[in-house]
């Protein structure tokens, strides 16, 4: 059974057969993650998480914060449905929903019709909607922004990351090997994660979250990288840093791209 079991929808946690609505719940619980501050089923083993997923209705979220907007705890509703035929039915429903309630907030600062939203329309309530509004904008934008409907939705609920390996005048062939420790290992003795990859041409790999080793091979003979530069690029912008060593140990993360690129060449001729 692969992924997290805290955000898997029951199907996935009773073993069943799945299909894309799966995801769709799993951006529920993402969903209810990101407006409460908490994953929406916890305990203290991962069999009682599952049990959880596969059973339980998760707390209220305006019990925990009572002033996220009802109709978008409707929304959080109806993709948690256990029935997958109960849910949205598709990732492009959930995006022009959300699209129109976003469109609806920039405009007026609140939603003015409910055509779209689950269980009709909510009732009025008086705390801080300027204050709510203005934060249920900003978790739209991050949804429509891309953080869940584009290349990182496919990463973060498949349990994936990818690195991306720049092609680079002089660097022959990468082997990436699994580090979990994170330490270079000389020896090259650790299990390979790809065979050796011909570098005339990038590379982008979907990996487990993890570390991994790379080892270069160049050309001439007897030269060898020197330095590497290391980009992670996720929903809340990039980090790049600079790491010496002909060899470099990079942090695969979920829902997120490592770029690598090899350089600072050093020749003994």
């Amino acid at each position: 059974m692969a992924g997290t079991p805290m955000y898997m929808a029951p199907e996935q946690a009773r073993g069943e057969p799945l299909d894309h609505r799966a995801d769709l719940f799993s951006l529920g619980s993402v969903l209810y993650a990101l407006l409460t501050g908490r994953p929406p089923f916890r305990a203290e083993s991962t069999l009682a998480v599952l049990k959880r997923v596969a059973e339980d209705t998760p707390r209220p979220i305006r019990e925990v914060i009572p002033e996220v907007p009802e109709w978008l705890c409707r929304v959080v509703g109806k993709l948690h449905a256990k029935d997958p035929a109960e849910r949205f039915q598709s990732a492009a429903e959930v995006a022009e929903v959300l699209a129109d309630c976003e469109q609806q907030l920039t405009a007026h600062a609140g939603l003015q019709d409910f055509s779209r939203i689950p269980v009709g329309r909510p009732t009025a309530r008086r705390p801080r909607r300027r204050t709510w509004a203005a934060a249920s904008l900003a978790v739209l934008v991050l949804l429509l922004g891309g953080v869940w409907f584009g290349p990182a939705a496919v990463l973060y609920l498949s349990d994936r990351g990818e690195l991306e390996l720049v092609p680079q005048d002089g660097l022959v062939s990468v082997i990436v090997l699994q580090n979990d420790e994170g330490v270079i290992d000389g020896n090259k003795l650790r299990p390979a994660a790809t065979d050796w990859l011909d570098m005339t041409a990038g590379h982008t790999l979907s990996l487990p979250p993890s570390k991994y080793q790379l080892n270069a091979g160049t050309w001439p003979a007897g030269t060898r990288v020197t330095q590497w530069a290391i980009t992670t690029s996720g929903p809340l912008g990039q980090t790049r840093r600079l790491v010496p060593g002909d060899s470099v140990v990079v942090t695969v993360e979920r829902g997120r791209r490592v770029t690598v690129a090899s350089g600072g060449w050093l020749d003994p001729g």
